[in-house]
């Protein structure tokens, strides 16, 4: 009697962190992968994805992953089983891993992985299995996002720099420490003296731009670019940490560690400034308001017509 092959597809992840801590490379769960599957009497390897040096957290960050759910939508392969090494190699979110659980119970394609063998959910083990794994895998990920963050917040509360690209106008010297650049520390100054006279974002960045003195990235200068180095504190020697977001910073988990580095701008240069941009702010706020002030005809009367104005 013929045996009916199935047709494996892998799927195989590992991050940066885990290959330097643990010694777990592509290479050696591809392995793992392929002599399971030749110890298979029925299976054969029909493509392999990989998403090398990414975490196991969003699937929107994993352009294999997202490819092996995309071929299994479209039907592009024949695909009976989604191979991994270990279940947190899907993920280590326990929503994810529900989705991914789901999804291939509608397309009627089974899960397996080298460390537990088949997933199966259909059944109370399966279930708990499955179960036991995400939370897990989901606990693991969330300790080592709050270790992270702690060491990140100790760092931050002590001046200490956190990794990334030293803010323009500043480099890093061989302890970690902000030292300023003296050439583009002046065109830091530049940009804080100009300010108190024109006292517009986009006139300074135009007036930049045509004096030929790139931006941050090179390029022309932009009023929110402009904005941000005028209210960022670094530039009065104060290091700060946690400012999520563009355009509005979070207050309440923001850091600031005062006199951490040495400043390019006076305090009371700072403080000139940020009294300047508090004055725009409060009158483009008493435009908009004025800017909603509407006329809407309330009745007419012969050839009258009265109106009545109000605010939104």
């Amino acid at each position: 009697m013929k045996i009916k092959m199935k047709n494996y597809i892998v799927y195989q992840r590992v991050s940066t962190k885990e290959q330097a801590k643990e010694g777990i490379s592509l290479e050696a769960m591809f392995n793992s992968c392929i002599r399971y599957i030749k110890n298979q009497d029925n299976g054969r390897l029909v493509k392999v994805y990989e998403d090398g040096g990414i975490s196991g957290g969003s699937i929107s960050k994993r352009p294999a992953l997202k490819e092996l759910i995309k071929d299994i939508e479209t039907q592009r392969l024949s695909i009976d089983i989604v191979l991994v090494w270990n279940l947190d190699r899907l993920s280590r979110s326990r929503k994810d891993l529900d989705f991914l659980k789901d999804f291939f119970d509608k397309k009627k394609i089974e899960l397996y992985s080298v460390s537990d063998g088949k997933i199966d959910t259909s059944t109370a083990s399966g279930n708990l299995t499955f179960g036991i794994k995400g939370v897990v895998s989901q606990y693991y990920r969330d300790d080592i996002a709050e270790k992270t963050h702690n060491a990140l917040y100790n760092k931050a509360t002590n001046g200490e720099f956190n990794g990334g690209m030293p803010p323009f106008g500043y480099l890093l010297n061989e302890k970690n420490k902000y030292v300023i650049d003296g050439e583009k520390s002046e065109i830091i100054k530049y940009i804080y003296q100009r300010f108190l006279k024109l006292k517009s974002f986009c006139k300074l960045a135009k007036e930049l731009s045509e004096k030929g003195k790139l931006s941050p990235k090179g390029r022309k200068w932009s009023d929110v670019q402009i904005k941000r180095i005028l209210t960022h504190p670094v530039y009065r020697g104060a290091y700060s940490w946690n400012r999520t977001g563009k355009r509005k910073i979070n207050e309440e988990n923001l850091i600031i560690r005062e006199n951490s580095h040495p400043a390019i701008i006076s305090k009371e240069l700072w403080d000139k400034v940020q009294k300047i941009i508090s004055s725009k702010s409060s009158t483009k706020i008493q435009k908009q308001e004025k800017d909603y002030i509407v006329e809407t005809p309330l009745f007419t009367d012969g050839n009258r017509n009265r109106e009545l104005k109000y605010k939104i």
